[in-house]
């Protein structure tokens, strides 16, 4: 019983960030093609409560194990660069005319 309530309470988690993860897809796909004065925000905003549901996640995962703890989830961090690798091409290009993005982008090589 108490096993799973820690295994119920992982799994929320890990939707919870994946569900952040796409919403900043989602954002810089709506974003972008407006040209708004507001995308680097929006999108930085987005990528922000991402990061703080995956850390909520990891420091879980950490703290009651289980057999979501294991070497492969400590080594794979999403950042800003996954989420660029996954929009379509013409989204990508705007992305790459954005100097803010740009060189936002740059900090995660």
């Amino acid at each position: 019983m108490y096993g799973q309530i820690h295994m119920n309470k992982t799994e929320k988690l890990i939707q919870q960030t994946n569900e952040a993860f796409k919403h900043v897809i989602d954002k810089a796909t709506e974003l972008l093609p407006t040209g708004s004065p507001y995308t680097f925000e929006g999108i930085v905003w987005a990528y922000e409560d991402f990061r703080r549901a995956a850390k909520q996640e990891d420091r879980y995962i950490a703290r009651t194990g289980g057999k979501y703890c294991n070497l492969m989830n400590a080594m794979v961090t999403r950042n800003l660069r996954d989420v660029y690798w996954k929009l379509p091409t013409p989204v990508k290009e705007l992305w790459d005319a954005n100097w803010e993005l740009a060189a936002y982008l740059k900090k995660f090589r």
